[in-house]
């Protein structure tokens, strides 16, 4: 990899679009709400934002992979919520993007309590102890013609909004990562983040880089962002009092698939991000 690629024009606007859906349409907290009674997690149905109050805190805490117990619950889904993501998939594709794309074949549900974060991230503290939580997926080996998109069922803002960067400082700050391992694509997409963390801790002017341009995305429900991989991203500990529940997912435009399908998670599950694998195996357009 060189400058010239990592600087190409993003597949979003400006790197960064805020866009809306019609969530009386989508019912996307009612049936997260009813797999909480299912799955047995509450015994009835609770607002989404007050969940914490409704479950143990050992299964709000999260681990080093940003899971918690309730989380490995929604690695399995509902008919009628495969049935809403991809009629969110086909409603994106109408209404917002030319090209035609691949998407996650189950999107990401994070369930973010308002606890503490405790051991496993005692090494990814600045010298306040203010946890930092700032990433770009590329580092955990995805590619960077994928789209990403993160969509809140409950209002977010402050210490419970995702915080991010604007596409050209998150593009300085992999610029340098890069230069550390000499514009190595293999380190930087298997090991990019264990660089990233190295300086973001021992070099001053690069954490306040990293800081000062990440910032809080407030957002209701209704709304939801697409926003491209090099725009740094990641949570903040939860201090606002209420849970913040969303879902992330990722897209390929097609013309860009033979580019991106030759990567792996280096997280942990360690999968494939290709059609049939991480990626539904039709495309939205085949949705229709």
């Amino acid at each position: 990899m060189d400058r010239t690629e990592l600087d190409r024009p993003s597949l979003v606007e400006t790197g960064f679009r805020r866009l809306t859906y019609p969530h009386q349409e989508f019912l996307f907290v009612a049936e997260v709400t009813r797999m909480l009674v299912e799955k047995g997690i509450v015994k009835n149905a609770v607002s989404l934002e007050e969940l914490h109050k409704h479950i143990p805190p050992k299964d709000q805490v999260v681990n080093a992979h940003y899971m918690n117990n309730v989380v490995d619950q929604f690695y399995e889904t509902s008919t009628r919520f495969r049935e809403l993501y991809f009629g969110l998939i086909k409603y994106i594709h109408r209404e917002y993007f030319q090209y035609d794309f691949i998407f996650q074949a189950i999107p990401n549900f994070r369930f973010h309590f308002p606890v503490h974060f405790g051991e496993a991230f005692r090494n990814k503290r600045n010298k306040d102890g203010v946890f930092l939580g700032q990433h770009s997926d590329t580092m955990l080996g995805h590619s960077f013609e994928e789209v990403n998109f993160w969509l809140p069922l409950t209002e977010c803002r402050a210490s419970n909004a995702l915080h991010m960067s604007d596409l050209a400082s998150g593009i300085q700050v992999i610029g340098r990562v890069f230069d550390d391992i000499g514009w190595d694509s293999d380190v930087y997409h298997t090991a990019g983040r264990e660089h990233f963390h190295k300086r973001l801790f021992s070099d001053d002017d690069f954490q306040s880089l990293v800081v000062r341009s990440t910032k809080p995305v407030d957002m209701k429900v209704g709304e939801f962002i697409a926003f491209d991989p090099r725009c740094l991203h990641g949570p903040a500990e939860n201090t606002e009092g209420r849970t913040r529940v969303s879902l992330d997912f990722r897209i390929i435009p097609l013309h860009r698939y033979e580019h991106a399908k030759h990567y792996r998670s280096q997280g942990k599950s360690k999968r494939k991000f290709v059609r049939g694998d991480v990626f539904f195996q039709v495309s939205a357009s085949e949705l229709e």
